[in-house]
């Protein structure tokens, strides 16, 4: 856009790690200058990639529109129920989305299909409803119902036996404290209270 912008940062040492990191300074501390012979592009042009890269943000990361310090080229993709969990049965290689609506195997389009020619692509709402319905399948199941709510049964005795121990445990030192308390006031009463006492708590 031929402009130079001076004074737009400046670092800071992080007293943590020792390291420099950069700040941004408020935009009425820069200096900005126009130099027109190293303007590059014009301004319909700078315009029209600015509106891309916000609609490409958007798209990615809603969240990064909403405070506006995320850049870009550092936004993360959506992340779906299945991501990062799906592998090519064939090599092992991942499977990513190649475009908005379809996994694929990551690796064909890096590397030689020689090691790979699984070029296999499935709709990503496809694989979440063929595994949520699996999991529905197996995990309703009444033989695994049966044994969910045995182990339940189990940890909640176990976890109300220990409760009741603490209890006990607790009951007993109190009355010990009880006890202790009782003699000492039953001892002061009695007219056997000394200053060297105060030396004991």
């Amino acid at each position: 856009m031929g402009l130079l912008v001076w004074n737009r940062q400046r670092f800071v040492k992080v007293p943590a790690t020792g390291k420099r990191q950069a700040r941004l300074n408020p935009p009425e501390k820069r200096v900005i200058r126009q130099v027109e012979h190293l303007r590059i592009i014009d301004d319909d042009l700078w315009q029209k990639v600015k509106d891309r890269q916000g609609a490409i943000r958007k798209e990615i990361t809603p969240a990064a529109v909403q405070d506006g310090g995320l850049r870009p080229e550092r936004a993360r993709r959506q992340t779906y129920l299945l991501s990062g969990l799906k592998k090519c049965r064939c090599c092992g290689a991942s499977y990513t989305l190649i475009n908005k609506t379809r996994y694929g195997r990551f690796a064909v389009r890096n590397v030689a299909t020689a090691i790979c020619t699984n070029r296999i692509t499935i709709r990503h709402d496809a694989v979440e409803q063929r595994v949520l319905a699996g999991l529905r399948e197996r995990l309703l199941h009444p033989a695994v119902l049966r044994t969910f709510v045995e182990e339940y049964r189990m940890a909640l005795n176990a976890a109300q036996a220990d409760t009741r121990a603490k209890r006990a445990k607790a009951e007993l030192e109190l009355a010990k404290v009880e006890k202790k308390i009782a003699g000492l006031v039953s001892a002061v009463e009695g007219g056997m209270y000394h200053p060297s006492m105060k030396e004991k708590r």
